[in-house]
């Protein structure tokens, strides 16, 4: 007894007795060759593809066969005139076994006599098409659905394909023989095609019809193929098919575009052609270089480039976060950036937005420091900015997977036009390590999302993560960490643009000290972004702000409160 496993459809993952899975006929040639787009009902041993329309059963279904007569010897002149004055000779007739006869047709209503297309498979005659007067067609009842002339192309390595017999009986006329015509016209529904059948065929020309049916064939049958093996005929002008081609231009006409028929652009390959236009703007008008940070001296080793995913990490509390925000605040002050954040370790989101108005005013918002409080207006202000530049994502009753949390970006990208999005941390996402059996392997797939989010939606992604357990140097202090020191180790810096580390380097004498360093690690294109190097930052606690060493940020930050008790980590 045949089985579902049988013509390879899979249904270990359908629960009860219908449900969808991958289509074994199509879905290896998809761009989303995971969609479920084959229905199935187990029980009744049933399928049916919603994508490429290939549909059948467990039990074999039972098919006519016509009735076989003889081809006969000579042609009507009124059958010979019709083909003549397309361009097809009675030679090409005969050989293609194509009949003439009296037949009911439904759409007419009576007898007429029709032009009856012979189809055969291993010289075994399965079907009939009948063409009668007013273009009016039928099929042989209850027979099978299968390729015009499909012998003439099962030993071939390149075949044509057509959207009717005439079409194909032109490619005769010129010689060509290698060539078979669908047997209902522009149909999308080609379960009747055998894959198998087409899977050692080299090229596949698609010369079906120039109107807007045969384009949705044509993209039916790309789809179902592939685009490494499908082909396309140019017609010229005023020519819709093949026959059009075969009756105004002649044989050769019809040869030559066949035999320059244009290859398709190969899914996920880009070629120079496709970015022609953007290198001769860039050469025009300059390379899109990353943009400011505003701080003129990490501008020499870092700047801002859309569809770049950044890692800031760092030790715990040396304030890799803080500076995150600061780079990403300035920006939303001089350029007006809007900025989503998924930062569970600041929760409440009053923390967050607490701090962000202490840098934006330059004041401390806090009742304990009385004398160098911002008033309420001023803080008022501040957190107006503020609303309409962050937007902090927290989910409450849902796993914050990282699926889940790029897809709140998503809806914050069309909604508040947001342009960057921040995990702070890596560590504090749903992270199922186990569904790529290795750590790394995790790591590796769960960056390359965050790369192709980040240039499909063209904005900055920042991610910020903790090193793993690091070991103290001879003098007792822990130096500044890389990417080897990062759970995942080099895979960090095999998929990332950017790594920056942040480092306070006296916290260990000194625990209130507020000098930091940034680390640039790596940088990808550091003739667009920068190049890797280090630059000496203090943090100015009354402010909140990082200042350079030449005393300057791009802060309006106040004057320095030297009077300011300094007892506060970062």
């Amino acid at each position: 007894m045949t089985t579902f496993q049988d013509v390879g459809i899979d249904i270990r993952k359908i629960k009860g007795s219908s449900g969808k899975t991958i289509c074994p006929q199509c879905s290896h040639t998809r761009k989303k060759k995971d969609d479920p787009c084959l229905s199935v009902n187990v029980n009744e041993g049933v399928w049916n593809c919603h994508h490429c329309g290939w549909n059948g059963g467990l039990k074999q279904k039972i098919y006519k066969l016509p009735e076989v007569k003889e081809i006969k010897s000579k042609y009507s002149d009124s059958m010979i005139k019709y083909f003549r004055t397309r361009g097809i000779s009675e030679e090409t007739l005969k050989f293609m076994k194509v009949n003439e006869g009296i037949e009911w047709m439904p759409g007419l209503n009576k007898d007429v006599n029709t032009i009856q297309f012979n189809y055969y498979r291993n010289d075994k005659l399965v079907n009939i098409k009948y063409r009668g007067e007013k273009k009016s067609f039928k099929l042989y009842k209850e027979a099978e659905l299968l390729l015009y002339n499909i012998d003439g192309i099962k030993d071939e390595i390149d075949c044509i394909i057509t959207e009717g017999e005439i079409d194909c009986l032109s490619f005769i006329e010129c010689g060509i023989t290698n060539v078979v015509s669908v047997p209902n016209g522009a149909n999308n529904n080609l379960g009747y095609i055998n894959q198998e059948f087409f899977e050692t065929k080299r090229k596949i020309i698609l010369a079906v019809d120039n109107d807007e049916p045969g384009i949705k064939l044509r993209d039916a049958l790309i789809s179902r193929f592939g685009t490494d093996k499908c082909w396309i005929v140019s017609y010229p002008d005023g020519c819709k098919d093949a026959n059009d081609v075969l009756h105004k231009y002649g044989p050769d006409k019809l040869r030559e575009i066949t035999y320059s028929a244009r290859c398709l652009p190969l899914n996920d390959v880009i070629y120079l052609d496709d970015v022609y236009n953007k290198l001769l703007e860039d050469y025009d008008n300059g390379l899109n270089r990353g943009g400011t940070t505003y701080f003129k001296m990490i501008d020499t080793h870092f700047t801002w480039l859309k569809g770049e995913v950044t890692v800031f990490h760092g030790m715990p509390n040396h304030g890799k976060s803080k500076i995150v925000k600061q780079l990403c605040l300035i920006k939303s002050i001089q350029e007006g950036t809007k900025w989503a954040i998924f930062s569970p370790e600041e929760y409440p989101p009053t923390h967050f937005y607490s701090d962000l108005a202490h840098t934006w005013l330059g004041k401390n918002i806090d009742k304990k420091f009385e004398k160098i409080r911002a008033s309420k207006e001023e803080y008022q202000e501040a957190l107006e900015f503020i609303k309409k530049h962050f937007f902090f994502v927290y989910p409450e009753q849902k796993s914050a997977t990282p699926e889940f949390i790029n897809n709140k970006f998503e809806q914050l990208i069309y909604r508040e036009g947001i342009e960057g999005g921040i995990i702070d941390p890596f560590n504090q996402l749903d992270n199922n390590f186990l569904s790529a059996g290795r750590d790394d392997l995790y790591l590796s797939d769960f960056l390359s999302k965050e790369k192709k989010f980040a240039l499909k939606h063209q904005i900055y992604k920042i991610i910020v993560a903790h090193p793993k357990g690091l070991q103290k140097n001879k003098e007792g202090k822990y130096e500044c960490p890389t990417q080897y020191d990062l759970h995942g180790g080099s895979m960090w810096g095999n998929k990332l643009d950017n790594i920056i580390a942040f480092h306070r380097p006296n916290i260990y004498d000194e625990y209130l000290s507020t000098q930091g360093e940034l680390h640039i690690q790596k940088i990808k294109k550091q003739s667009l972004v920068g190049v890797p190097g280090m630059v000496s930052l203090n943090f100015d606690r009354p402010s909140n702000r990082f200042i350079q060493s030449d005393g300057t940020t791009p802060f309006n930050i106040l004057k320095p409160i030297t009077k300011y008790k300094q007892t506060e980590a970062f």
